[in-house]
């Protein structure tokens, strides 16, 4: 896991970042099925399942007296 996220981040920010993320990597997706990518495209679709896994674990979970 990268420094950056040995933190808690507030869910909303995570739910943004993830989606931003899913995002990308439903564009990168769409590359790669045309077949003139290389395997590094894959890669990097790969890479960015795994940040979204990341953020997910560091994502503070909002208490009860929060309004989300």
């Amino acid at each position: 896991m990268d420094e950056k996220l040995n933190k808690r981040v507030p869910c909303e920010d995570v739910l943004v970042a993830i989606g931003d993320i899913a995002s990308s990597g439903q564009k990168l997706q769409e590359v790669l099925a045309t077949g003139v990518v290389s395997l590094r495209v894959a890669d990097a679709c790969g890479a960015l399942f795994n940040e979204i896994a990341d953020l997910a674990g560091a994502a503070e979970l909002p208490t009860s007296d929060s309004d989300t």
